[in-house]
């Protein structure tokens, strides 16, 4: 009818336009107010509200995804600052651990998420590939997938994200494309099988870039016949020959270096020709060798005059470094390292002289050339510098310490037997202490330890504990606490007391009948807790009526039997007695 009086569906009011934008509207007194009953600001979900912490609509934010669980009871004291959301929305709710770990959930008003055990289950990677070695024992889902019509046609537009499958084919073991398979990854789009100029995910300018540059990369470039080629004499420096020179195969138009011969290549290591040095098999210390120290003088290893040279080059160093005349005639030959010749390795040392030594020393080392009993003695190490330690022979002055002795003990010619009742006088008194102190030690500790195994005062205090039964109303459970237990105290009616008559014992884990757990049938009285894991459990709940452990869903019935659930026995029956009709006493 508003339509058909008068249409203002295309007439903009200033009332809509205050309301769209907020304007007029008050911030709260202090940032603390709450404000779980008030709307969501639309402001702040575009980060433009003015008021902040004082806006009377509720902030929300978009990484909220579960429903806090201190809201729900009044209790949430953060406000907007909480990490929780403040709406009640199902979906968003934490998932119910009974239900996820038992599969069932006693709570019929249960605020929490129920998720179906079948839908956390994932799809079987190795299935979808084609194989699952677990077959049907496997814990993930094996899901058939229909082959995709367009891919076995040759192309699929949706590729990937296509929700049929595209099956691979592998070469058979042994043909021939199996030898040649191409396992390029492209650096574009992480697939395999091409490379990134040929990428039909880039545009084609960009490939068309990436494929000159790879054919200029890859294109062989040669000097011409009036340039030298590299690794010619020529084109190194004056002086510096040469190693090898390239030439180029005239058949395949490729560059192929040219090695010296060996009979011109001289090994650095042992100084012989013939070889390189990574095939020398003379070791790394090869040039400290007979035949290198001849070959550093110029002379023929091996020959006539290498053998005379040897004792006179010897006894000119012994006598040059101020060796006595009885070790320069015992000296037959010297190694290369205390010559005065410049040896062939520079990372020898050269000794020139000796020092003057005054008084007889001896020196120590490896590889010794001269070993003199009385006087100077020189050794040299193979492959390391040369050094002459000093010993000096002189006798260590002991201190003494005469001032700080007994008076007793400075006596040379006293005797310990006129002592003997002393020292056995202080040896029995620090005995006697010792034995003592040792046994207070263990007085104390074994009454601290009996004290603690104790019960405690207060628990003595009730150790029984008397009950006026005449304050609980029939079928009424009351909790008493009794040596810092609860103690459960039920007056039955008879409708209880025949229904838990009537059970047999085949149904129970724990048989004992109800005659067997209460003296009066009128009453049961047992300690209150759950033998699973020592739980309370609750009154006049559970599936059978009498008590159920919301912990981990033991149930018991009005006998306190266990019924259902992890719980192994029944409750316990603690030692009571009744005084008279209207007092009970238990312990």
């Amino acid at each position: 009818m508003e339509f058909l009086l008068g249409d203002v569906s295309e007439s903009d009011f200033l009332i809509n336009y205050q309301l769209e934008h907020q304007i007029g509207l008050g911030s709260l007194p202090f940032p603390t107010m709450n404000k779980s009953g008030s709307g969501v600001c639309t402001f702040f979900l575009t980060n433009s509200c003015r008021l902040s912490t004082r806006c009377p609509y509720r902030h929300i934010k978009g990484d909220k995804t579960v429903v806090c669980k201190h809201w729900l009871r009044g209790l949430c004291k953060k406000g907007d600052d909480c990490d929780f959301l403040h709406v009640y929305d199902m979906t968003k709710m934490p998932e119910c651990y009974f239900f996820s770990r038992f599969g069932v959930c006693m709570n019929k008003e249960c605020q929490f998420l129920h998720v179906d055990p079948a839908t956390k289950i994932q799809d079987c990677a190795w299935y979808a590939r084609g194989f699952c070695r677990n077959g049907p024992a496997c814990r993930n889902r094996h899901v058939r997938r229909v082959a995709c019509q367009n891919f076995l046609n040759g192309f699929c537009l949706d590729g990937p994200d296509c929700k049929q499958a595209h099956p691979k084919w592998w070469p058979l073991p042994g043909s021939d494309q199996e030898h040649h398979k191409q396992k390029w990854i492209c650096h574009h789009c992480k697939e395999r099988g091409h490379k990134v100029q040929f990428c039909h995910k880039l545009p084609l300018e960009e490939r068309q870039r990436l494929q000159e540059q790879s054919s200029q990369r890859y294109q062989p470039s040669f000097p011409s016949s009036n340039q030298p080629l590299m690794g010619n004499s020529s084109t190194f420096p004056q002086g510096l020959p040469g190693r090898g020179n390239l030439a180029v195969n005239p058949k395949h138009g490729s560059m192929s270096a040219q090695q010296k011969p060996l009979d011109e290549v001289t090994c650095y290591k042992c100084g012989d020709k013939g070889h390189y040095a990574n095939k020398c098999t003379k070791g790394y210390l090869a040039f400290l060798s007979k035949g290198s120290s001849e070959a550093a003088l110029g002379i023929p290893p091996g020959s006539l005059s290498a053998r005379l040279a040897r004792p006179v080059l010897a006894k000119k160093m012994a006598s040059g470094l101020g060796f006595p005349s009885r070790v320069i005639s015992s000296v037959k030959s010297i190694p290369i390292s205390l010559s005065t010749i410049h040896p062939k390795c520079p990372s020898i040392k050269i000794k020139q002289s000796l020092p003057t030594v005054p008084r007889p020393l001896s020196s120590r080392g490896y590889g010794s050339l001269f070993s003199v009993v009385n006087g100077a003695a020189v050794s040299c190490g193979i492959g390391m510098p040369q050094q002459v330690r000093f010993s000096h022979i002189d006798v260590t002055n002991v201190p003494s310490f005469d001032e700080y002795r007994l008076e007793s003990t400075k006596d040379p010619k006293a005797v310990s037997s006129n002592t003997e009742v002393n020292r056995k006088v202080f040896a029995y008194t620090i005995a006697f202490a010792g034995t003592v102190m040792a046994t207070t030690s263990a007085k104390y500790a074994v009454k601290t330890l009996i004290q603690t195994i104790g019960p405690s005062a207060s628990t003595l205090a009730l150790a029984s504990l008397e009950v006026n039964l005449a304050t609980i109303p029939e079928g009424k459970n009351v909790v008493f606490k009794w040596r810092n237990k609860p103690l459960f105290v039920r007056h039955r009616t008879q409708s209880m007391i025949d229904q838990e008559r009537s059970v047999p014992l085949s149904d129970l884990r724990d048989p004992e009948t109800d005659e067997q757990r209460v003296k009066d049938p009128k009453w049961l009285v047992c300690v209150g807790i759950c033998t699973h894991l020592g739980c309370v459990p609750i009154a006049d709940a559970g599936e059978f009526g009498g008590y159920y452990c919301p912990c981990h869903g033991s149930h018991f019935d009005f006998s306190g039997r266990i019924r259902k659930g992890p719980a192994p026995t029944n409750m316990e029956v603690p030692n009571y007695k009744f005084i008279d009709e209207n007092t009970l006493l238990v312990g």
